[in-house]
């Protein structure tokens, strides 16, 4: 079940979240390792000797504790590790005086709560917990105020009457379109007076960021944890290499190039470029894209690869390349074939505009979920004349549409 259950998502998060399923399985080793344990002293019970027995059953005892102590002890020596200090001292060092600094996650909360509450680093900054459960600062009552429409009215609430800046880890806050943001680098604070988002990093924001990509540790959550800050500090990078001298321009890419997430770093890049109408040159970003497929790796979901596959398919479209642009879809679709694959309605478009029945038969063979897109196809080729044509298929979460024009909507 575990394996069919990793099947789609088979990456480096996946694996350290799903370890909780085999605990009744690690429970019954446990019982059988105990029951053999009986066992083995049974037989030693059988020895002639009272001493013989005594120095096996300590031999054996000594082997039980010592053996797991000598195989582990490179991972669980700890005493070089610094990565999570490094972090959460970055963060308060970026924070305004006399901040409020809203935690959520356990890779900001608790690195930066002990720092803070137990170092005493930073007094000036004040910690709140977005879920009211961890900090004795709470923005609501968490045992009364559930819902989460009073929750984010408690959050909104707090900024508005917050005397100092109300900031927090990341780039992406729930207000996005309540309170405009000032991206500091690896933390972010609300404007309360403009709704717009403005990046004002600092040569020594990008600095601690640099620091903390150059000495990662190599344990599994701390790369997991240093991937996030990567794909948070992308869209930084980004937004800071358009505004960019272009003198500075090259230790912008290098920190991009460097990141864990290079490969969202990469996609990001030519996403964004596309999305604020300054695009790169075709070569230059089939370029960035090329390079980011060869740097995947068990850290990245499927849905990263997806993203990389259709921005490639938008380039070459925009280049004037369609069949190329159709084989990068293909790409994406076969690689995760699901209704929920972003990639799959700009497929279907071309399909049903072409009106090209094997192509859609065989999107319909890659997953039984897509079988019915058949149908609909014939329905679609019956009906597209009638003025009045319109299809829609509900599922539960999901609405897929088609038009009379062949083009395909899923949202």
């Amino acid at each position: 079940l575990l394996i069919l259950l990793l099947d789609r998502e088979h990456s480096l998060l996946n694996e350290f979240v799903y370890r909780v399923y085999p605990l009744p399985a690690y429970g019954v080793v446990a019982l059988l390792a105990g029951l053999g344990a009986a066992r083995l002293g049974g037989w030693l019970q059988r020895l002639p000797t009272p001493a013989g027995r005594a120095s096996i059953r300590g031999l054996v005892l000594a082997a039980l504790v010592l053996l797991p102590l000598a195989v582990h002890l490179g991972q669980n020596r700890r005493d070089h590790y610094d990565w999570a200090e490094r972090f959460a001292r970055a963060v308060l060092d970026e924070l305004p005086a006399g901040a409020i600094l809203l935690l959520h996650a356990d890779i900001d909360a608790l690195p930066v709560g002990y720092v803070r509450l137990v170092l005493g680093y930073r007094e000036d900054v004040t910690v709140y917990g977005t879920n009211g459960l961890l900090f004795r600062n709470r923005p609501y009552d968490p045992w009364r105020v559930t819902a989460n429409d009073a929750r984010n009215a408690a959050l909104a609430e707090l900024i508005e009457r917050a005397s100092g800046p109300v900031c927090f880890v990341g780039t992406r806050g729930q207000f996005g379109d309540r309170f405009g943001l000032v991206w500091n680098g690896l933390t972010s604070c609300y404007d309360r007076e403009q709704k717009k988002v403005r990046t004002e990093v600092g040569a020594s924001a990008l600095e601690r960021y640099l620091a903390l990509q150059s000495a990662r540790d190599a344990d599994g959550w701390t790369m997991l944890a240093a991937d996030s800050v990567d794909a948070q500090m992308v869209h930084v990078l980004i937004e800071e290499a358009f505004r960019a001298s272009p003198a500075d321009r090259p230790r912008l890419y290098e920190a991009i190039d460097r990141a864990r997430s290079g490969l969202r770093g990469k996609t990001s890049f030519v996403g964004y470029s596309l999305a604020v109408g300054v695009p790169l040159g075709t070569d230059e970003a089939l370029a960035l894209l090329d390079e980011a497929s060869r740097q995947t790796d068990r850290a990245y979901l499927k849905n990263d690869l997806v993203d990389l596959h259709q921005l490639t398919a938008m380039v070459h479209t925009r280049a004037g390349q369609p069949e190329a642009a159709e084989a990068a879809l293909w790409r994406a679709v076969e690689l995760k074939p699901a209704w929920r694959n972003a990639a799959l309605p700009g497929l279907l478009t071309r399909l049903f505009q072409d009106e090209r029945e094997a192509a859609v038969a065989r999107v319909a063979r890659l997953d039984p979920d897509l079988a019915v897109v058949e149908e609909v196809y014939d329905f679609f080729v019956a009906n597209r004349d009638d003025a009045g044509f319109a299809l829609t298929m509900k599922r539960e979460g999901l609405e897929i549409t088609f038009g009379r024009d062949g083009s395909v909507g899923v949202r």
